[in-house]
């Protein structure tokens, strides 16, 4: 016997907790999970039950609910149930046509009775650890030997502290006088009750017909955190990962073994029970974590593995498309978030743009005091003193003129996003570039401050026309660059004709009454 049921547990991506290995031919076969099991976050104990296969299904949901899932001998899904009592469902054993559940979030085995034909799991509490605080003793692996219930559990005791691990009975009877660091999974095999030492990567072997006597030594060493062991009539089958380097369980504070820091590596180990010899299969492409692992038998038809490079091809493809989908979600959730507050907020960017001398930096500045003066919070990013501190190093040429105003424009977005009304004074000459700027910032008030060209060159505050027409300077907006005028601005000041104040006068009504708009709809 060669092939296996492996659950892997904490899966990602969603949805590949359960799968058909043969460890001879290394292939691999995903198991479909039932429909109605919601959101699987990985699988733990397996067990098989009459003419039905039973998996523990982990839900990623507070708490780790956990599903039973039932697969008839073929593995083909018969049903899922979300099951009430048992919380972080651990390990599964079957007895006299019932599941035996160790639900770890609460210190307790629950009975399930199973009704396959009308897809029903009835379920009751069938021993409780006593009154402890949920998962402190950290209930594990069970098993029955002879009709008597045997659990693994370790945590807190008066004796060691946080290091005490043991096996009982459901009577209370201790079974094993050692001490052990993190027991799981429990098997009968040829009159012996087997226990894996997870921790220390040790399986501990001991007779069924005398479970209090003392074992000296365990009956072998395997690399990683062990979880899950199965028999053929040659070999042990253990699962092993080296990521779980620590229990959940709030009553275990241990630093992992060296061994399980060496490299991150989930393995299924072949034990040979004639000598001991030692066979690993690497299995990290499908998983982190193997939990539990049972033999299917000779005669089983389905599944037939299909080979592990499709099957990790199938994983990587499920792990792809969950990653554009939460990718998509955030992008929808960010964009849904960025237009409640846009429509909320009441930052609004003024954009002065004209000519050189035109009158931008003139009005802006009077603006600017008029809205410090009603108590709002106002911002001026005045295109001269952003190309020296922002764009330096910046030329004339087209490109440079539109990153100079994409540099403005993202300062002006920032700020506009926190709420504060951004006055922004420069030529931005090219409309394309402005109309980019509207489109990007959203709130956006463009005020052509126009003034023909004859005026500006009169007053040419800093000279440029000037030195432009003697051939001193090129690139000059208006003379040998072109500028080109909104077609449609919010607020047009004819600065060659209207007074300072009554230039002002047009820009603030306009922004009174955006900020109105803006409120109403918010």
């Amino acid at each position: 016997m060669s092939r296996f049921l492996i659950t892997f547990c904490n899966t990602l991506p969603q949805g590949f907790p359960l799968a058909a290995y043969d460890f001879e031919t290394e292939d691999l076969e995903w198991i479909e999970t039932p429909t109605g099991a919601g959101v699987v976050g990985g699988a733990t104990g397996i067990c098989r039950l009459e003419d039905a296969y039973a998996v523990l299904l982990q839900n990623r949901l507070p708490g780790w609910p956990s599903t039973l899932a039932l697969y008839d001998l073929e593995l083909r899904p018969l049903f899922a149930q979300r099951l009430r009592i048992v919380s972080d469902g651990h390990s599964l054993a079957a007895h006299e046509g019932c599941l035996y559940v160790v639900s770890t979030g609460t210190n307790e085995v629950v009975r399930l009775k199973l009704d396959v034909a009308n897809s029903r799991v009835d379920e009751e509490s069938f021993w409780k650890l006593g009154e402890v605080r949920a998962d402190e003793h950290h209930l594990n692996g069970i098993t029955v030997v002879d009709g008597r219930h045997f659990l693994s559990m370790f945590g807190p005791d008066s004796a060691d502290g946080a290091r005490v691990g043991r096996i009982l009975d459901t009577d209370g009877r201790r079974a094993l006088s050692l001490s052990l660091l993190q027991p799981h999974s429990l098997a009968v095999f040829q009159n012996h009750l087997y226990c894996l030492e997870s921790l220390r990567g040790q399986v501990w072997r001991i007779p069924i017909d005398d479970l209090a006597a003392d074992v000296p030594a365990p009956f072998c060493e395997l690399p990683g955190y062990l979880r899950g062991i199965a028999f053929d009539a040659a070999y042990m089958y253990v699962g092993a990962s080296s990521h779980r380097l620590r229990s959940k369980s709030k009553g275990v504070l241990n630093d992992p073994p060296a061994q399980s820091r060496a490299s991150l590596h989930c393995l299924l180990h072949r034990v040979s029970l004639a000598d001991g010899a030692i066979q690993s299969r690497d299995l990290t492409p499908f998983g982190r974590e193997i939990y539990d692992v049972l033999p299917l038998p000779v005669e089983s038809r389905h599944p037939t593995p299909g080979s592990a490079w499709d099957s990790v091809t199938r994983r990587q493809l499920a792990y792809d498309r969950e990653h554009l989908t939460a990718l998509e979600d955030l992008r929808l959730a960010l964009l849904q978030n960025e237009e409640l507050r846009r429509s909320a907020s009441t930052g609004l960017t003024v954009w002065f743009t004209g000519l050189s001398s035109a009158g931008k930096s003139t009005i802006s500045s009077a603006v600017y005091e008029n809205l410090r003066a009603k108590g709002l919070r106002v911002e001026l990013l005045d295109g001269d003193v952003v190309r020296q501190h922002l764009s330096k190093g910046l030329g004339f040429s087209k490109a440079d003129r539109d990153e100079n105003i994409r540099r403005i424009g993202f300062l002006a977005d920032r700020l506009t996003r926190n709420g504060a009304i951004v006055l922004v004074a420069a030529i931005s000459p090219y409309r394309a570039i402005r109309d980019e700027m509207r489109e990007r910032i959203g709130n956006f008030l463009e005020v052509y401050v126009n003034a023909p060209l004859e005026v500006v060159e009169q007053r040419d505050v800093k000279g440029i026309y000037r030195r432009g027409r003697a051939g001193e300077l090129h690139g000059v907006t208006g003379l040998d660059d072109p500028y080109e005028p909104p077609l449609t601005p919010d607020v047009e000041c004819h600065t060659d004709r209207e007074t300072l104040e009554e230039s002002v006068a047009k820009v603030m009504t306009a922004v009174d009454e955006r900020r109105r708009n803006t409120n109403s709809h918010g």
